[in-house]
Formats: structure tokens, sequence, C-alpha cells
């Protein structure tokens, strides 16, 4: 664990020798353990390091006390290893907007900092990351498809695709290591068609999908209809409980590209896997949507095709660049 989280300090922060730094975790022990590694290797380069401690959000991008986001615009270095996400909230969006460079660790375990994914060079893959990312930019329609039956339409027009390298090291930044990812906040409405989830869904009891499949049925930019079967209930349950149409909006068109990346429930991975896309739903006004939401959620779907206009981007989970 303290290997990685050297990686994570040096590689993916760039932490400067005698750099402050603050560490925002909760109580949960696997959390708090992280967060004690990522203090050691803070302390190996002569940081300053102050760690806060806060109760645990009770799902992903639900945001943080206000005393814990003024010491995130405070402080030029932010490690987040954190129970569940806070990248889509106005914390983060404003640390980066003062500066901060945020490195965040959702879902974060000893199981995950000693996962294969982490044995990458962030810095060789990063510009296969901006490509695809400049290519989401430039296109004006996706048509997303798959062997499982996803057909998904939804227009880009006017929209900038984002950069997930899992590196941090320019003020303002953000990343979410081993995650590696090119993403775009679709535009609000126009998504239509059918989602077949048949990879993961990266919270509390569902995590990966390996025996049954979600059926979505979208219009209009959201979700209308779910299938029978297990899976599709719970999520189902989990989005009713914020009795807000918000949350079923489509808010993300996701590509993972870290190549040691696999499907194991985890956020980080799970997201950033290459030959995979996740479809968030959500928020997505800290990527430059405009859907306010109590939540942010992946839905991940494996082997996909993508057609950005009249180009292949992915073929079957290939990427083709």
């Amino acid at each position: 664990m303290l290997e990685t989280a050297r990686k994570i300090v040096e590689q993916c922060a760039d932490l400067k020798d005698g750099e402050q730094a603050l560490i925002v975790t909760d109580r949960d022990p696997r959390a708090m353990a992280v967060a004690e590694v990522l203090e050691r290797a803070c302390e190996e380069k002569n940081s300053d390091v102050v760690t806060c401690v806060m109760i645990p959000r009770t799902m992903h991008n639900q945001e943080v006390p206000c005393s814990v986001k003024q010491a995130m615009c405070a402080s030029p270095v932010v490690f987040a290893p954190t129970t569940y996400a806070i990248s889509q909230t106005e914390a983060r969006k404003e640390a980066c907007e003062s500066g901060t460079r945020l490195i965040m660790i959702p879902d974060c375990s000893e199981k995950l900092m000693l996962s294969p994914a982490f044995d990458v060079n962030f810095e060789e893959i990063e510009p296969t990351v901006n490509k695809v990312a400049d290519m989401l930019s430039k296109a004006e329609t996706a048509i997303l498809t798959s062997g499982k039956g996803t057909r998904l339409e939804i227009s880009l027009r006017g929209r900038t695709g984002s950069t997930g390298t899992g590196m941090a090291r320019h003020p303002g930044e953000s990343a979410h290591p081993p995650d590696i990812e090119a993403a775009i906040a679709p535009v609000e409405g126009t998504a239509k068609g059918t989602l077949i989830i048949d990879g993961s869904v990266p919270v509390p009891g569902l995590g990966v999908l390996k025996h049954e499949i979600i059926k979505l049925e979208v219009l209009k930019g959201r979700i209308m209809k779910f299938t029978d079967g297990c899976a599709a209930r719970a999520l189902k349950e989990l989005l009713s409980q914020y009795n807000t149409i918000h949350v079923y909006a489509i808010a993300e068109l996701g590509i993972g590209l870290n190549p040691k990346a696999t499907l194991r429930g985890s956020m980080l991975e799970d997201e950033g896997c290459r030959g995979t896309v996740h479809i968030g739903i959500g928020s997505n006004f800290t990527m430059g949507g405009s859907i306010r939401a109590p939540l942010h959620l992946d839905l991940v779907i494996r082997k996909p095709t993508l057609l950005l206009d009249d180009f292949v981007l992915l073929q079957e989970g290939r990427l083709n660049i």
C-alpha cells in the first residue's frame, strides 16, 4: 500500500518537497487505512500534512461539510480517500477553481491500493486520453451499441470532452487514480434508446454483474423504464429513495482507458477499465452539464461499439486510434 501511496503522491499529484497537503477521509476503517499510508508518503516528501476525518457520506457525490470544503479550497494539494465519491460536488468544483490539485480515491480499500490497475505509467497513457477527449469535443452525435442489445443515441453538440489521466499535477486539476478515462456530458434531454448494463454498477448491493443484466429504456434524456430482475429492482429502488427525476438523467458518456484495470465492483477501477464504456446518471454540473442531483452513478457496459459521427471509436471494446 505504501508503494502505491508513493506513486499517487509523487507521480499523480507531483507533491513538491515541503509542500503542504490535506487528506480528507472518513471514519470507515478502510478509508482511514488508506489515509494513513498516504500521510506517510506525504511525510516522506517533508510535507506538513493535515488529515481531516468526517462522517461517511451515504452515497456517491453528496456534499461534504462546509468546514471540509473550506479546508479543501485553502490547500494546494488534497488527497481524498473516502468511502463515497466527492468528485461531482460543489466542494470539488470550488476547490479546483481555487487552484487546488485534487486526488480523489472513493471506495478505497487495501484491495484497491494493491490492484494491478496502479501498475501503469499514467504519463505514458496521457496522450491517448487527450486524443479521445478531443474527439469527443469535436463530435456532434454519439451512437452506443453492444452485442447484448444496447442502442443509445445522444447529442454532444457544443460540449467539451474531459480528461481523466489519473494525474493532477497543475493548479485546478483533479484526478481519480487508478481511473483513466475520457468523458463528456451529453446535451440534456437528447439521449434515447435502450441501455443494457452488463458490466457493473459500483455501489454496495450491486457491483459486478455476473449472472444478469439491467435493461433500461431511455427517452428525452432520462431513464423511463427498468426491466424485472434482482439487479434492476435494486437499482430502481436505490434511485427512488432520492425523490427527484434528476437522478434518472443521462449525465455522462465515459470511455475507460486503463489497460490493467478489471471489473471488480470498485468505482475507480470499473469506470477506467479499458474496453468498457460507462453511462453516468445524475449530476454533471461539474463536467460541463447543467444537471444537479444528489448523486452521480456510473453504469458500466462491456465490449461496446461507439460511433462518433461517422467514426467508429470503439469496436466491441477495441479502441480504433
